[in-house]
């Protein structure tokens, strides 16, 4: 089992980094590339093949065990967190005696 499934603060696999590749506009190639698009689709319908329909569901249920996991990695750093918090807290009230003094307090009152 490995511990940094289960640390405290989330930190990236991979740095990203500022990729930049310039471009300009073309209206011939624009139109080209248009009108190439244009002229493939008309052949898929003319051969037979149809358009291609994409499962939205279908898309949804691959995706959704990558989320299960996130959303349970995310839960446990924050009872992770409220865990520390509540052992701190308790802590610093035995520590300095406050809950005896607040239960004395109330008492001799």
């Amino acid at each position: 089992m490995k511990l940094s499934k289960f640390s405290i603060f989330k930190l990236p696999n991979t740095y990203k980094r500022f990729d930049y590749t310039p471009r300009h506009f073309d209206p011939d190639q624009e139109e080209r590339d248009k009108r190439r698009k244009q002229l493939d689709a008309e052949r898929e319908i003319g051969v037979g093949k149809g358009s291609k329909t994409i499962s939205f569901r279908g898309g949804l249920r691959q995706s959704r065990p990558a989320y299960k996991s996130e959303a349970i990695r995310s839960n446990l750093r924050i009872l992770m967190i409220l865990g520390i918090l509540v052992i701190a807290v308790y802590y610093l009230f035995q520590r300095y005696h406050i809950l005896d003094s607040l239960t004395t307090g109330a008492v001799n009152q």
